[in-house]
């Protein structure tokens, strides 16, 4: 085996190779906002609908970024639209359903009405059927038919949901749902029926881990399975208010979600499949496995969203932590849903304000768009709008240019003080080790210790902080290995 030496600085690590994830500032709002609904069009642009603005005031106005001119224009929709439900049909119409009815957060609207994106229209249609709702949420099912359930702060209403018909522009009450919830989501399966999962009590509390089926033969809802994930416990649903069928629904037709679940202070988070022609609901492994969230690690991240990009067949999870408020140091991982591999990407951003429930979007060109916000709470709302740009790591998906075997280059300067580079070359998807040792074998360092794509890399070291001598660097994976001397002279 070779040997060779280095000496190195961990904590001046740069990965030069390539910067993974790009910041960019978005354009302006009209108006700022937060707690808005909305959804991508299917001519590529993004609607955003109602929210409260700064001061917690109700807004009935509507906002329309284009791609091609990155601008936001203005409409003015027929009602406040406050924590409204959204629900992008077939035909590529918009459905926003209730909303708060007045400002502050308080009051129940029954109203509803439809957005045009052929003339950016937006006609009112009839009212709910069994009464006002903020916090609800709708799917559009296989019929063509709407259906729509959850309330915050009336159980009663919570308990029931609505069916809308867009032929004969009625809505009639369903039966009662098993739980009364705030916020569910709900997914159309293809005999038909739909699956409603998640949510919360109308009067806040935990999510649920239930789910429930609805039958359109009957009108009915009934217990599904009492866990979200058959045999497991605590685990349950997360997802945004940009979240719908449509959104979340991979090439191969199943849908794909983030689940989490607590348990002795630490988070646990896993992608789960749902198959809408057998109804089953399944946890999908990543290789690894996602990490966990532990409240007691300054250094850990949440794992608060996820959005799928199906022209790449790509899943990307947004990491958020709270470094001192009201500023959040965002990240991505990124998963292949070819391999199910797991990715970390090397770039964190810090941001003045909070992201967690704001829209965000995968657009055409598969940038990330985020769209408004607040600075703390439901008063200091934001015009902001931003992008993010993933580049995945090279070999992905360019096999192509795949490196046809293992190597690791002598690197150069060598000696050097206080700064060299070292290259090495990975031929397939793997778990990677990059140690140093000195002379006597001792690790002093671990450079490297996770999954890599397959690609060309580039390290710089700084060793700045280190004396003069011999160092060993050792690359392995679990079928290569090869070591490599290095010399630092100051």
């Amino acid at each position: 085996m070779k040997k060779l030496l280095i000496l190195i600085f961990p904590l001046l690590l740069q990965i030069t190779l390539f910067s993974q994830v790009t910041y960019t500032q978005g354009p302006k709002l009209n108006t700022a906002r937060t707690s808005a609904s909305g959804t991508k069009l299917n001519d590529g642009r993004i609607l955003i609908a109602g929210g409260h603005g700064i001061g917690f005031l109700k807004l009935n106005s509507a906002e329309i970024w284009s791609p091609g001119t990155n601008t936001f224009q203005q409409y003015t929709m027929n009602d406040y639209r406050d924590f409204a439900g959204v629900v992008k049909l077939s035909n590529g119409r918009v459905m926003l359903i209730g909303g708060m009815s007045g400002d502050l957060g308080v009051g129940q609207l029954s109203s509803m009405e439809v957005f045009n994106p052929a003339d950016n229209s937006f006609t009112s249609v009839c009212n709910l059927g069994f009464g006002a709702r903020t916090m609800a949420n709708g799917t559009e099912l296989t019929s063509g038919k709407v259906l729509i359930a959850g309330c915050w702060w009336d159980a009663n209403t919570a308990l029931y949901g609505d069916i809308y018909d867009p032929v004969s522009n009625t809505c009639i009450a369903t039966g009662q749902l098993t739980t009364a919830r705030a916020n569910p989501f709900l997914l159309p399966m293809n005999d038909g029926t739909a699956l409603l999962m998640g949510g919360v009590n109308p009067y806040s509390g935990p999510t649920f881990e239930s789910v429930e089926l609805y039958d359109p033969s009957t009108n009915q809802f009934s217990l599904f399975q009492e866990t979200f994930i058959p045999g497991e416990t605590l685990w349950v649903p997360s997802y945004g208010r940009a979240d719908e069928a449509a959104t979340i629904r991979m090439k191969n037709g199943k849908y794909l979600m983030l689940a989490g679940k607590s348990s002795n202070d630490v988070g646990y988070y896993s992608l789960v499949t749902i198959d809408p022609a057998t109804k089953s609901i399944a946890l999908l492994h990543t290789s690894p496995e996602i990490p966990n969230y532990n409240v007691y690690t300054g250094d850990s991240v949440g794992v608060y969203s996820i959005l799928l990009d199906t022209a790449k067949d790509y899943c990307y999870l947004i990491c958020v932590k709270s470094t001192s408020a009201p500023y959040y140091e965002t990240s991505f991982k990124v998963v292949d849903l070819k391999t199910n591999t797991l990715f970390s990407l090397n770039d964190h951003f810090v941001i003045p304000y909070g992201c967690w429930d704001i829209p965000r979007y995968v657009l055409n060109d598969s940038r990330i768009f985020f769209v408004g916000g607040s600075t703390s709470n439901n008063f200091d709302c934001l015009d902001s709008t931003f992008f993010y740009t993933v580049q995945v790591p090279t070999g992905v998906n360019d096999k192509n240019n795949l490196p046809n075997g293992y190597s690791l280059s002598q690197n150069y300067p060598n000696p050097f003080n206080p700064s060299t580079k070292i290259k090495f070359t990975l031929p397939g998807n793997e778990f990677v080790s990059l140690k140093v040792y000195d002379v006597v074998g001792r690790e002093v360092s671990t450079i490297i210790n996770e999954q890599k794509v397959a690609g060309n890399y580039e390290i710089t070291f700084n060793a700045s902080s280190l004396s003069s001598g011999v160092y060993f660097y050792k690359l392995s994976t679990k079928s290569y290995s090869e070591s490599r001397k290095m010399i630092l002279i100051k």
